[in-house]
């Protein structure tokens, strides 16, 4: 997980997002998502029900 998340809301920082390499999944908060692709390539998703 990225070093610059804010522990205090647990949301991830401009610089966090802008950071973020590794291919993965990055939780924002309430469904919002960060996902990372192995090119790179950076996506928010946002899951509800």
């Amino acid at each position: 997980m990225p070093q610059a998340i804010s522990k205090a809301r647990d949301r991830l920082t401009a610089l966090a997002v802008k950071n973020t390499k590794e291919p993965g999944m990055y939780h924002d908060g309430a469904g919002l998502y960060l996902q990372v692709a192995k090119g790179g390539s950076k996506t928010w998703i946002l899951r509800y029900t």
